[in-house]
């Protein structure tokens, strides 16, 4: 399946893809005649081969004539490496997408555990709708809510221990379960009322009600869970005030945060609620527990921000590498994974492994990267098969795994 096909995507009509650098297991490669193709091949070693030397040739050949073969061996060591001092979490959640444009299949599924477990990346997980329920008293004259249902959030955790995908730590975003908590609490709230309903004491409550019950599964699988409460509190006022009402909340349990960082995050913000008093919320500096910056952006005081963190010696700092998943080669990914998150100290290395398809799937340069909405390409490290439900290593995923 090559991606050089015209592809229908949102908003332009069509669009092709400049290059193929998805793996696929090649047994023979044709060649027409009079052209140049350059091939990279990969020697891939399974998880749990057994150790010893392993043989094997490729022939090349002219009108069924070997012109050229080369013998290859390789020997697999009785050894296996420590696991890195830094994790992983990649945005490749196996059920994230379930629902949306791409249905997919349990064979999918099957294979994103495996192709994550094989680059040995961490889980990333996104809180979808039906994940966490709230459970009233159903009194609507005096609302309250008495549990939080965590039984489908359960049964999706167990799947992906028992794939072996979660090691130690686990990346969740809970965006879902506080709004909803919300809008049953107050339905007609107004956008200025934030502040005070989210200080109220039935809302920390009930959230705090959430948060003890996730910690709780965490510990029961030996499972460290880092929270996030909202998206780049540093651009909206929302995402700060969530973290300001929040955070503390989940400290109070034990609980880790975690929330894309700027040196700005550490300034107080000041605002006027709805009755026309003013708030201050405080820097985040010793709320944010794990500090995700992004190291390649747009802004050239983005690489400062790391940088003085990193001579500050901030505990548990992090990256994340949106802007750089989508590029093909596995030396960027083996860099960044493995010895710039060595030499930073970093904690984190946040990979975007695939993405939600509102662009072709087949083709990561729809848009240029400065492109004003979707701001980056589909940043996929692999891609679907559409008739035969299954998953495409992209070579993002050597230079992670070797990282």
């Amino acid at each position: 399946e090559k991606r050089l096909a015209p592809y229908p995507i949102y908003p332009a009509s069509f669009a092709y893809a400049r290059m193929e650098d998805y793996l696929v297991e090649a047994k023979k490669i044709s060649i027409g005649s009079k052209k140049l193709q350059r091939i990279l091949t990969e020697i891939h070693v399974p998880l749990n081969i057994p150790k010893g030397i392993y043989n094997g040739k490729i022939e090349i050949k002219q009108s069924s004539k070997i012109i050229k073969r080369i013998d290859l061996t390789v020997k697999i060591l009785p050894i296996e490496l420590d696991q890195a001092n830094h994790f992983n979490p990649a945005y490749t959640d196996p059920y994230m997408m379930i629902g949306s444009d791409l249905i997919w299949s349990q064979d999918t599924i099957d294979d994103l555990f495996k192709i994550n477990r094989e680059m040995g990346v961490d889980p990333f997980i996104w809180e979808s709708a039906d994940f966490f329920q709230i459970v009233t008293n159903g009194d609507e004259s005096n609302k309250s809510i008495v549990d939080i249902d965590t039984s489908n959030f359960e049964t999706k955790l167990e799947k992906m221990i028992d794939e072996k995908y979660i090691k130690k730590y686990a990346m969740i975003m809970i965006w879902s379960i506080s709004s909803k908590i919300y809008t049953y609490l107050f339905p007609l709230a107004k956008e200025k009322e934030l502040y005070d309903n989210l200080s109220s004491q039935e809302y920390q409550d009930a959230f705090g009600l959430f948060v003890q019950k996730l910690l709780s599964i965490g510990n029961q699988h030996g499972i460290e869970f880092i929270i996030n409460l909202a998206d780049e509190p540093a651009k909206n006022l929302y995402s700060r005030t969530l973290y300001d009402r929040l955070g503390p909340i989940v400290h109070k349990h034990y609980g880790k945060l975690s929330a894309t960082y700027w040196k700005i995050c550490e300034e107080p913000v000041t605002f006027e609620k709805e009755d026309g008093t003013t708030v201050i919320l405080l820097g985040m500096k010793n709320l944010i527990d794990f500090k995700v910056y992004s190291l390649i952006d747009s802004d050239e005081n983005d690489k400062k921000d790391f940088e003085e963190a990193f001579d500050e010696g901030y505990t548990n700092i992090g990256l994340y590498t949106t802007e750089t998943s989508y590029l093909s080669h596995p030396l960027y990914h083996r860099f960044e994974h493995g010895l710039f998150a060595y030499r930073a100290g970093a904690k984190v290395i946040s990979l975007f492994g695939i993405h939600a398809v509102f662009n072709d799937p087949f083709n990561d340069f729809d848009f240029s990267k400065d492109h004003a909405y979707p701001f980056f390409p589909d940043v996929l490290s692999m891609y679907p098969i559409w008739e035969k439900g299954k998953l495409l290593r992209r070579l993002t995923t050597i230079g992670v795994q070797q990282g």
